[in-house]
Order: structure tokens, then C-alpha cells, then sequence
């Protein structure tokens, strides 16, 4: 039970609560994005000034790319690392 305070407004608002999984990014979020991919599964998403429409349940699932050998610059830009 671990609490974690919220500043927000400038310092003028503080919330105290309870420490949940962050889903703001990675695996979490992606977990997330389809769960609410999901309940609005019947909506239709309009984009291209209104020219061009999508049904969320349309949508294709992104795959990430595997970084592995891949480098990387380090420092100020002039060390090469290897992921």
C-alpha cells in the first residue's frame, strides 16, 4: 500500500493515492490500447477532413520490431553501442 502525491494546477491542487500499474507505455499499454480498441469496436473513426472514415474494429494490430543488433548512439553522440 504504497501512496504517491499528485501535484497538479500550478502547486495548487494535491491528491494523495494508491500507487496503480502504470500503463503509459510498453506492453501495458499496448494491452490497454486493445481493450479499448475492443468496447468501441462499432464506432466509426473519421479522419482526412471528414473524407475518409474507419470502423475501430477495422483497425490492424502494429507489431514492434525486435531492436536486437541494432546500435545505438551514446555520450554526445559519438560512441556507437550495440542492443
Amino acid at each position: 500500500m504504497v501512496k504517491v502525491r499528485r501535484v497538479s494546477g500550478r502547486g495548487t491542487k494535491v491528491r494523495d493515492e494508491e500507487l496503480k500499474d502504470q500503463n503509459w507505455a510498453g506492453a501495458n499499454y499496448k494491452k490497454l490500447q486493445q481493450e479499448r480498441l475492443k468496447k468501441a469496436a462499432d464506432f466509426r473513426l473519421v479522419g482526412g477532413r471528414g473524407t475518409r472514415s474507419t470502423k475501430a474494429s477495422d483497425i490492424k494490430e502494429t507489431k514492434t520490431a525486435d531492436t536486437k543488433g541494432y546500435y545505438v548512439s551514446a555520450g554526445r553522440g559519438k560512441k556507437l553501442r550495440k542492443l
